[in-house]
Parts: C-alpha cells; sequence; structure tokens
C-alpha cells in the first residue's frame, strides 16, 4: 500500500478465526481471541475500505472482491453482513463483493446472505474420501491423524457437479500440516506435479464456462504455507517442478499436445552448440512435456543419427517447391507451428509461412557473425514472418537494428523477446553455485519467462542445462 509503483493486483482475506499456537481457529492454546462487537463496526469498514479504494485491488463485475473465511462464527451473520454493506455503501460509497471459504462444514453462501464462495482445500473436498491410514507406514506411533490420497481427491474435485451460486474453485499443491498439529495433522499423500498439474488444469478448464461474475477464476493454495505443506515455491527435491506444472496448466499446453504437433528445424547436424541445444530442446520437449515433435534440418553432419534416436529427422534440400509442399503435407499431419532455431535457419522462413504453419524464431548469433556469415538479409525477412522472435539480450537486438520491434511478454505478431544471459562453471550440475545470470537483467530469472540464454563452455552438459530451462518459456510462446 505504501508503493504503489508496485504492480500487483491483490484481494483480501478476512481470517476472522481465534489464533491459536495450533493455527486451526480451536479455543485450545489461545493467544488472541476473535471477538465481534457492535462498536467496532465502523473501524472494521473502514480499515477495509482503504484496501478496498486502491486501484490495484481485484474486481468482477466492476465490485471489489472480500472474502471472509469462517462466516459461521459471525454471530447472526446474515445480519451482520447487512449491516457491513450499508455501512461500506453510506461510509465509502462501496458495493463489495462476500465470498465465504468453504470451510468446517459451512459450505453454501445463501445461508448467510453473501454473494459466493471460495473453496479452501483440504477442507470439503476430502469429503467421501478413504482414509489410507492402515495402507501407510507411519513412524510416530501415537499418530491419530487422517491422511487421504492425493489422486483420489484430485479425482474426486474435478468430478464435482456446478454449484447454484458462484464459486472460486481451488486446487491444492499439496497438505500436510502435522508440523502444526503434531500426530494429529491432516495429510494428502502422494502428491505430484503430474497430479496437481491435471488438477488445477480441470479447474481451470471447468471455469472457462463455470465463470465467477462473468470472469473464469480458478485459486491455488497455496504460496508458502511450508507450515501445513502446501506450497509452490520451489524445494530441494521437487526443485521448480510444481511451478512448471502451473504454467503447462495455465498456458494449455499439456492438453494441445494431442491437437498441435510441433516442428524443430535447424541449419545442420554438425556436432556444434546451436545443433546440440535443438538436440536438447527436442529430448526435453518429449520428456518433460510430452510433446509430439520432428525435426527438420536444412543439411546433414554427424550427429544426424542421435537426432533421429530422439524423434523422426528429415533433411530438407533448397528445392522451394519440394520443401513448401512438403510443409504443407506435414500442416495437414498437425504440425501447425515450429521452431526454428539460429539465424542460419533463416531459409526456410518464407517455406513455412507458405505452408500456413507459425513459428518462434531464436537468433543466438551476434552481429558481427551474423555480418560475416551473410545472414542479416535473410535473418530479417524471416523476422518479418516470425510469430515470436528471441535474441539474447537488448544489447544485441540494438546492435543487430530491431529498433523498429517492441519488447513484449505478450502474444502479439512478430514480438520480440529478451533472453538474458548466463555463464556456466566448470561443474555439469545445474544446481551448483557455478550457473550464474550476468548482466542487468540477473535478477529477473522467473516462471515462464520468453526464454533464457546459457553462454556454453561444455557443449554437451550445458546444451542439456539450457534447454531444460528455456523450452518452458517457448511452449508458452507456442501457446499463443
Amino acid at each position: 500500500m505504501a508503493n504503489p509503483q508496485i504492480d500487483l493486483p491483490f484481494c483480501l482475506m478476512w481470517a476472522n478465526e481465534n489464533w491459536s499456537r495450533r493455527w486451526d481457529g480451536s479455543d485450545d492454546d489461545l493467544l488472541i481471541a476473535q471477538d465481534y462487537r457492535a462498536e467496532d463496526d465502523e473501524a472494521l469498514v473502514d480499515c477495509f475500505a482503504g484496501y478496498l479504494k486502491d486501484p490495484r485491488y481485484i474486481h468482477f463485475d466492476g465490485r471489489p472482491i472480500l472474502m471472509v473465511y469462517r462466516p459461521g462464527t459471525i454471530p447472526d451473520a446474515p445480519a451482520a453482513f447487512v449491516r457491513w454493506r450499508g455501512m461500506f455503501q453510506n461510509r465509502h460509497g462501496l458495493n463489495p463483493l462476500f465470498v465465504m471459504g468453504q470451510a468446517f462444514g459451512d459450505e453454501n453462501p445463501d445461508l448467510f446472505g453473501l454473494d459466493g464462495a471460495i473453496e479452501f482445500p483440504p477442507h470439503k473436498v476430502v469429503s467421501g474420501c478413504s482414509l489410507l491410514n492402515d495402507e501407510v507406514k507411519v513412524f510416530d506411533n501415537d499418530f491419530s491423524g487422517q491422511i487421504y490420497d492425493y489422486g483420489e481427491v484430485v479425482d474426486a474435485s474435478l468430478a464435482q457437479p456446478q454449484t447454484p451460486f458462484p464459486l472460486i474453485r481451488t486446487a491444492a499443491p499439496s497438505w500436510d500440516n502435522d508440523a502444526r498439529r503434531q500426530g494429529k495433522g491432516l495429510v494428502l499423500h502422494g502428491s505430484t506435479p503430474e497430479l496437481y498439474e491435471r488438477w488445477l488444469g480441470g479447474l481451470i478448464e471447468q471455469a472457462q464456462t463455470r465463470t465467477f461474475f462473468g470472469d473464469p477464476v480458478v485459486c491455488i493454495n497455496a504460496w508458502n504455507e511450508w507450515a501445513e505443506g502446501a506450497y509452490l515455491e520451489p524445494d530441494q527435491h521437487f526443485g521448480s517442478a510444481y511451478l512448471n506444472a502451473t504454467a503447462r496448466a495455465c498456458t494449455g499446453s499439456s492438453r494441445n499436445h494431442s491437437q498441435s504437433r510441433l516442428l524443430l528445424i535447424g541449419h545442420d547436424a554438425f556436432p556444434a552448440g546451436a545443433q546440440r541445444l535443438l538436440l536438447e530442446t527436442g529430448r526435453t520437449l518429449k520428456h518433460c512435456f510430452g510433446a509430439d515433435i520432428q525435426f527438420i534440418l536444412l543439411g546433414d553432419g554427424t550427429l544426424l543419427d542421435e537426432y533421429r534416436t530422439v524423434a523422426p529427422t528429415e533433411v530438407l534440400t533448397n528445392d522451394t517447391s519440394t520443401t513448401t509442399a512438403r510443409l504443407r503435407h506435414l500442416r495437414k499431419q498437425g504440425f501447425q507451428s515450429a521452431i526454428v532455431n539460429s539465424a542460419a535457419s533463416s531459409a526456410i522462413a518464407a517455406d513455412l509461412a507458405e505452408a500456413g504453419i507459425g513459428f518462434t524464431f531464436l537468433i543466438h548469433e551476434l552481429p558481427a557473425l551474423l555480418r560475416s556469415r551473410n545472414l542479416t538479409g535473410p535473418m530479417e525477412k524471416a523476422c518479418a514472418l516470425a510469430r515470436h522472435i528471441v535474441v539474447p539480450a537488448e544489447s544485441v537486438a540494438k546492435k543487430a537494428d530491431f529498433g523498429t520491434r517492441q519488447k513484449s511478454a505478450d502474444s502479439a505478431s512478430g514480438a520480440l523477446h529478451f533472453g538474458g544471459l548466463f555463464r556456466t562453471g566448470t561443474t555439469d550440475d545445474p544446481k551448483a553455485d557455478g550457473v550464474q545470470p550476468i548482466g542487468p537483467d540477473h535478477h529477473e530469472r522467473r516462471l515462464c519467462r520468453p526464454a533464457q540464454r546459457l553462454s556454453i563452455s561444455s557443449c554437451n552438459s550445458g546444451a542439456r542445462w539450457m534447454a531444460r530451462h528455456i523450452v518452458y518459456g517457448w511452449v508458452t510462446l507456442i501457446a499463443h
């Protein structure tokens, strides 16, 4: 609030429960009680109003959303919300959407005079699911908590029918609050990034038709609830797998694999950096995304057999009519998108456009090399036809005279994206301290940035590390 320049949309959920040592809202080990006094109403409404008036506050149907975790604990809740609505309107000219958390058996907002509800797993979603306590080996002999199968919870959640009231569906990457309840916690056992992706992706798909006041909305519980085992932040075991699963679910890339296939295009199979990068990109797309890919090379080389062990590989001639005809045939087979790897592959751009195959253009070469190899002209023609263009850094774009194109993280045609530069140390371990970003944008390594570029000294291990880190961003571009 004190820094309006931070462009971060937000909304509030009032955690209106007792503050206890166990963080479960109970009356045991009470630290601060949640009281409801009529003399506090004005201060309560005024406090919320200060946030609801912020221009970054999230609205639906033109109204700010205010969530209340446990309306069932509010004495005479329907009358209280009528009173608070009037105070918001009379004192601040606000008409908030009151939304309840579905928890502790309270699920229907109509009973409290509220506008809608939001799921708060594991509340509600474990109802009807079988306990796994007898099937799991627990080292705490005094454990008396509840253990549920995460996969069964996912299935149950996705099978729930549409409610008669507006509802925001919610997925949880995992859950285990035994750290706070010591032998009496609730555990969702067996979570994997794949199961979580299926849950989140399924809710996103349902939200397209089950909108919340006109908008498709899905929530995730949570970003960093470490003490309850519900977090998206990277950890030592899974790394960024849950974040990458979130990206795939949000972009729909996993759902689109069966509908769209991808061409990976390189200039030849010579054992050098760009060629190995394309090879490892293909491996990553297959192993991490399950993508259906095919390599198209404009020349052969000693890596040709290795390419063919990863995916079907063709070497196309320079005969434009033959190349275009072959690409048209591939498009009919479902290859609607392509990645053109390096400016040296620019010659195929016109054939792709003629065949109706959109492509993302990756330019690895620096300006001096572009000029010495006479690649500037073909590269500029390819840029004019590309959906997206990825270059190593803004400084490279300036030297290569990309000044007329605007930096964009969206899906506008021909958008220019800056990859960032990375250097590698002597180790092959991608988690080692030897891999560090360099340059002014070093702090911008984030989920699904358009691409990341690695300056490599070891082609095999470096290309593999690089491919695994940049493919997620490319899939986002291709999906758009």
